[in-house]
């Protein structure tokens, strides 16, 4: 647990797996039981790599915690991506 390659090794299957998800997918596992999806600004459904690895990354340093004063999140903002209801888009 100590090794830095090993916490390396971790990140990048973390941002794999987002970013993979996001872009191939609009939603990952858990969004999906959720019925959630992200997509871009402009109501087209396929977001960037560029924008997945910018949302992930403020979502890491708790981009979310805008939540609490606005109805979109930092990570939301920044990466010009929204959450929507499945049912909804």
């Amino acid at each position: 647990p100590d090794n830095v390659s090993y916490k390396i090794y971790l990140l990048c299957i973390v941002i794999l797996y987002y970013s993979w998800f996001w872009v191939n997918h609009n939603q990952t596992l858990g969004m999906k039981a959720w019925k959630t999806l992200v997509i871009n600004e402009d109501n087209c459904l396929k977001i960037t790599y560029r924008q997945s690895l910018i949302r992930l990354v403020v979502s890491l340093m708790g981009g979310h915690l805008l939540l609490i004063f606005k109805k979109k999140s930092l990570q939301d903002i920044l990466s010009r991506t929204k959450l929507v209801i499945k049912n909804n888009y």
